[in-house]
């Protein structure tokens, strides 16, 4: 996507590198506040797979690679895809009700912050499982956190992206994710009312309140 919406023109803007324009990202699927408002919610998801510049799909290429191929050791591409999509709409969504009002928002960060969350819901759902190695893969996941937020920073914008997907990315992988043992209907139900009950609330404040 990224290539294809080069061949509609290149920005010249001194700090970027190789980067689409505006207007190109605009109508691949960009999202702002103006368009969600006028029912565009299409965007949540095709601003995830559109990159503001060469940096910014370098960085998002690296870090899907780095996160994401280990999960796919354990659950296959379906889930994954299921998992980086839910993510992608929760941060986006959060960022809408939080972030910018004029700026538009592209970029796959959402999806590597929820990938983050279902690295924790993994060792949630497995918690008694991993009980000789757990205190180890819990520091390993938060330090990849915080070095993935400090990434995210970009004032109130760059948090509620980051909180959102990991949220979304954590209630989704309690659904989707199956222990090594036995499957606990509890966490199945509590990742998918989790997932419904944050989007309810996201949309409602969206489109009702801001």
């Amino acid at each position: 996507m990224y290539i294809v919406c080069l061949t509609y023109g290149i920005d010249t803007g001194y700090y970027m590198v190789l980067a689409p324009t505006q207007q190109t990202l605009r109508k691949f699927g960009a999202f702002n506040y103006q368009l969600l408002k006028d029912g565009e919610v299409w965007r949540l998801i095709a601003a995830a797979f559109l990159h503001f510049d060469l940096l910014q799909i370098v960085m998002s290429t690296i870090s899907i690679l780095f996160f994401v191929t280990q999960l796919e050791q354990c659950y296959n591409p379906l889930v994954m895809a299921a998992l980086m999509l839910v993510s992608a709409i929760s941060g986006n969504i959060t960022t809408a009700v939080f972030g910018d009002i004029i700026s538009l928002t592209v970029g796959a960060g959402s999806m590597v912050y929820g990938v983050l969350g279902g690295f924790f819901a993994f060792v949630t759902i497995n918690w008694s499982t991993l009980y000789l190695i757990r205190s180890q893969l819990l520091c390993i996941i938060g330090m990849m956190t915080f070095f993935a937020m400090l990434f995210s920073i970009g004032g109130i914008y760059g948090f509620a992206n980051f909180f959102g997907a990991f949220f979304g990315g954590f209630a989704c992988s309690l659904a989707l994710f199956k222990p090594i043992k036995d499957r606990n209907v509890i966490m199945i139900g509590a990742g998918i009312t989790g997932v419904v009950l944050y989007w309810l609330m996201m949309f409602l404040i969206f489109y009702l309140v801001v």
